[in-house]
């Protein structure tokens, strides 16, 4: 993956390091650990009194916003982001945001990338009175959700719908012919039970007075069927490349791969038809690259026609079992076209190996697991930066997002982290709960950042989640 001019551009931004780490000493950077107020630097990170900028709900009713991703253009700036209700499924889409200050959020309600609108497509089976035999289901509502027969029976509808209190009194997905009647459900597959935990696909037993069982099976389901998340965008040339989180409904928690798309203005957006995903896992526990490929951050480097795709996989953890036992670690793949990558192997054994894994400053003895969400750019002297949060189990089973942190590159491949704790979590505010993916902008030798976070469990009281706003070197005399 290296090539003659990776050399020359190597030891060229070699001397540029030098030169970026003394003035970012010199302004009192480094983690804020450190916090050094002198004659140059009155503040090292300054966070927007009036966070979150973005809140929950805004534009769209009851959605949560998250995972900011922040390009400056048109005179203004352009947030892809992600929003949903956190109900059904495939709830999980793109959108986006515009912006003349950084402050204040125009959010477009249309969808700009989502899981195809005819998944998930569910197949029946089975002999069964009264017939239901034959035909198929598509998704005509993520909330509940509820999926319509598309050749129906003459003279009634078939639906699979889900219910969770009331009227039936089991929680559960039901197949019936009167979606809202709820006197008329006729075969009932349980949610979460262990014997059927992908409902509404599995098997559905008679209830109320009918016979034989009903099998639901989803026909070949789309690598990016259940969510689109994430989103990382960048611009080469005059094309947009949105990199993204893609999960297929029917895969394991936290299960992702890499999905691609492009557009000629940022808006209409088509997914890559020659290779998606562009980043998959695997299924070796001791290699780098296991279980999952998730949470991009992609950067272009102009000068070499070089995407690089930084993104969070994992490996098992010698030792260690439970909640410990996986280290996430931030991976990446380089490409020329954004289409067609190659892993990052630094010693060329055939294996991917992480451009950054936990520091000490992190350790699994404090219950840290490793970095998540990385955000990727290169400043005006040619430093690769990783912007990123860090991931931890403050209890048993509470996976949490706790804090954000920065290193840096002169190639891209080899990163130095240089700020800890650049916010964190448990302060008492609207990010006390998780502090979360950064998006990270240089705007005349200022640092600008906006970040999600928030301060309780979902739909608990007094809930507030939403993308907050901050910056570097704002009061610097410079």
């Amino acid at each position: 993956m290296r090539y003659a001019l990776r050399f020359l551009q190597h030891a060229w931004r070699n001397g540029a390091v030098l030169f970026s780490v003394l003035m970012f000493i010199a302004c009192g950077g480094g983690g804020n650990q450190s916090a050094v107020e002198n004659s140059n630097c009155a503040k090292q990170w300054q966070e927007y009194a009036n966070n979150p900028i973005i809140n929950f709900g805004q534009t769209i009713d009851n959605s949560i916003w998250n995972d900011p991703s922040v390009l400056k253009e048109n005179g203004g700036y352009s947030m892809w982001l992600t929003g949903g209700t956190g109900l059904g499924i495939n709830f999980v889409k793109v959108y986006k945001a515009t912006s003349q200050d950084g402050l204040v959020w125009n959010i477009d309600s249309s969808v700009l990338l989502g899981p195809p609108s005819s998944n998930p497509v569910l197949l029946v089976s089975g002999t069964v009175s009264p017939n239901i035999s034959g035909g198929e289901f598509v998704l005509i509502n993520e909330d509940i959700p509820i999926y319509q027969r598309t050749a129906p029976a003459v003279g009634n509808e078939w639906y699979v719908w889900q219910y969770t209190s009331g009227t039936p009194s089991e929680n559960g997905y039901y197949i019936t012919d009167i979606p809202a009647g709820f006197g008329s459900f006729i075969w009932k597959c349980t949610e979460n039970d262990a014997s059927y935990p992908e409902c509404p696909l599995g098997t559905y037993e008679p209830v109320n007075g009918a016979t034989g069982n009903i099998t639901l099976s989803e026909k070949t389901p789309a690598f990016d069927s259940e969510k689109t998340e994430t989103p990382s965008v960048v611009k080469a040339g005059q094309t947009y490349h949105m990199y993204y989180s893609a999960k297929q409904i029917g895969d394991g928690p936290g299960r992702y791969t890499i999905g691609h798309a492009t557009s000629s203005a940022g808006i209409t957006w088509v997914k890559d038809a020659a290779v998606n995903p562009v980043i998959s896992y695997h299924n070796d526990p001791g290699k780098w690259g296991f279980y999952q490929a998730a949470e991009p951050g992609a950067v272009y480097d102009s000068q070499t026609g070089t995407f690089f795709l930084y993104y969070v996989t994992a490996r098992s953890r010698s030792g260690y079992t439970g909640d410990l036992a996986l280290q996430q670690g931030i991976a990446l793949a380089t490409s020329n076209d954004g289409s067609n990558f190659v892993p990052y192997d630094s010693d060329s054994d055939g294996e991917l190996d992480p451009v950054l894994a936990q520091t000490s400053h992190y350790p699994v003895t404090g219950n840290y697991v490793g970095y998540s969400t990385p955000f990727a750019f290169i400043d005006n002297e040619g430093i690769f930066h990783l912007f990123y949060d860090v991931a931890m189990y403050p209890a048993s089973g509470d996976w949490r997002q706790v804090a954000l942190a920065h290193a840096t590159s002169s190639d891209g491949y080899s990163f130095t982290e240089v700020e800890q704790d650049i916010y964190v979590y448990n302060t008492g505010d609207w990010k006390n709960h998780e502090v979360r993916s950064p998006s990270v902008l240089e705007e005349g030798g200022i640092f600008k950042m906006w970040f999600a976070g928030n301060n309780e469990l979902f739909f608990q009281s007094g809930f507030q989640i939403g993308i907050g706003y901050a910056t570097y070197g704002e009061n610097c005399n410079q």
